[in-house]
This record gives structure tokens, C-alpha cells and sequence, in this order.
């Protein structure tokens, strides 16, 4: 009767396993919806009052090509200086967002469409 216990918990455990292991991965539109459109806009296009402040146009071409994926991911995890000597204009979402979700969101910044097509 020992065995039976054990037999019931390691089946709970691999249940348990096989079910984080199902979590589809995270959703970038979604998520960049959530935390970045607000700022950048619904196509990567900022926000007049926020483009002032040094927030750029994530759909721009040029910007696009200046910007590795690394570089990225560092500004949304530790956020971004404004223009100037002013404060962050952009704060760090590394204690909201995990290292998946902010990849899923720089994967994402890729696919907006430029901004000479818009």
C-alpha cells in the first residue's frame, strides 16, 4: 500500500509538468498593447507628446536598422532616458514583464509596418 501514494504523486508531478510544459508561448501584439502602445502607438508611431520627449517611432525604417534586437530588449528592461538631462521617459518593465514576454515583444517590434507604408 506504500507504493500507491508514491505511484499517485509522481503521476500529479508529471501532470503538473506536462501542463507548464503545454503554456503556449507569450502573445507580443498583446503584450506590446498592454505596455508599449500607449507611448508608441497602436503601428510603433509615438505619440506626439511622448515623440517630443524622446520616445521613437518604432516602425521607422532608419530605427529599425540602428537597433539591434539586444538593444531592445535592454530599453524595455531598464527603460530610457528622455531627451536632454530630463528623467526616464520610458520606465524599466523588468519586475512586470519576464525575459520570454520581452522577447516576445522585441520579436513583435520587428513586424511593425514601416512607417513610409502606413
Amino acid at each position: 500500500m506504500m507504493q500507491r501514494p508514491a505511484v499517485l504523486l509522481i503521476s500529479c508531478l508529471a501532470l503538473a509538468g506536462a501542463a507548464s510544459a503545454a503554456e503556449p508561448p507569450p502573445d507580443g501584439a498583446r503584450l506590446y498593447q498592454l505596455n508599449c502602445q500607449l507611448c508608441h502607438g497602436p503601428e510603433g508611431k509615438a505619440v506626439p507628446g511622448f515623440a517630443k520627449k524622446g520616445a521613437p517611432n518604432l516602425n521607422d525604417p532608419a530605427w529599425q536598422k540602428t537597433k539591434t534586437d539586444d538593444e531592445i530588449k535592454k530599453a524595455i528592461e531598464k527603460g530610457s532616458a528622455a531627451k536632454g538631462s530630463a528623467p526616464k521617459v520610458m520606465r524599466s518593465f523588468k519586475d512586470d514583464l519576464n525575459p520570454e514576454q520581452i522577447a516576445a515583444i522585441v520579436k513583435y517590434v520587428r513586424t511593425l509596418p514601416p512607417a513610409a507604408a502606413q
